[in-house]
């Protein structure tokens, strides 16, 4: 049986003494494409923080390739290098050249930013479509160009698990679209898992194979998108209709939207 690249167990996170997720649990396979679901505060992004090693989580496991993202130390370090994340605005420094942006990691890391690291973010924006942009700056892209010059950024290090937060949001259809076709691409050619927070439905249906919904910090339902329509409960049937009253709560639905 093939090692997850992403095992998360019994994962329960909070803020103070609120308590947003309950006892979840997800496996994440190499090169699955898994979108996490869930309505407002459900703890969508609770969850993506503290997979990313951003907020320490109350109790759980959190392994990458087998490492240990919680406990710390060098088995964090090795887990944290495996990691790379697409934040919903691109979160490009706007001082900086996108070839500078890019190569930004790898300086941290104390790369210089000549050699390897121009070599390597020269590659990783020729993956995304980009090379032309090397020398401009965020405030000249368009919004679908910051959004695969931070694509670039986030692949620098040559990840195994790309975290990507509501990434067609603020982009048009066709824009979308395209974000969502390089993503695949990117599977493909270089064997990644991708982790998706979003809840755009054309790029749920286009991109997820396995969903993982959350409802109330609690997982709701972990399996195919398919399986979900036919047989999960009706909330994310609801979900997929978009069914709500006036004040914003589900209501009852057919399985009308199914394809």
């Amino acid at each position: 049986m093939t090692e997850p690249v992403l095992s998360v167990r019994n994962l329960r996170a909070g803020y103070g003494s609120r308590e947003i997720l309950k006892n979840v649990s997800v496996e994440v396979a190499p090169g699955e494409i898994r979108v996490v679901l869930g309505g407002s505060g459900s703890g969508k992004s609770t969850f993506l923080r503290n997979a990313l090693g951003l907020e320490k989580p109350w109790s759980g496991e959190i392994r990458v390739l087998g490492e240990d993202l919680v406990a710390g130390g060098a088995s964090a370090d090795r887990a944290r290098r495996n990691l790379g994340v697409l934040f919903q605005g691109g979160a490009l420094v706007t001082s900086l050249t996108v070839g500078q942006n890019v190569m930004l990691p790898l300086v941290l890391d104390g790369v210089p930013p000549q050699g390897a690291a121009e070599e390597a973010a020269r590659a990783r924006l020729s993956q995304v479509r980009m090379s032309h942009a090397w020398a401009m700056y965020p405030g000249e892209l368009s919004g679908g160009m910051r959004k695969r010059a931070a694509l670039a950024r986030a692949l620098i290090r040559e990840p195994k698990v790309i975290f990507c937060d509501e990434p067609s949001a603020g982009l048009d259809p066709l824009t979308s679209r395209e974000l969502d076709e390089l993503l695949q691409e990117l599977r493909d050619s270089l064997g990644l898992a991708i982790v998706l927070v979003t809840h755009e439905l054309e790029s749920i249906r286009a991109l997820a194979e396995k969903i993982l919904y959350l409802h109330d910090g609690e997982v709701l339902w972990d399996g195919t998108l398919s399986d979900a329509l036919e047989n999960g409960p009706q909330r994310i049937g609801d979900f997929f209709a978009r069914r709500t009253d006036s004040v914003g709560k589900s209501i009852p639905s057919g399985w009308e939207i199914l394809p």
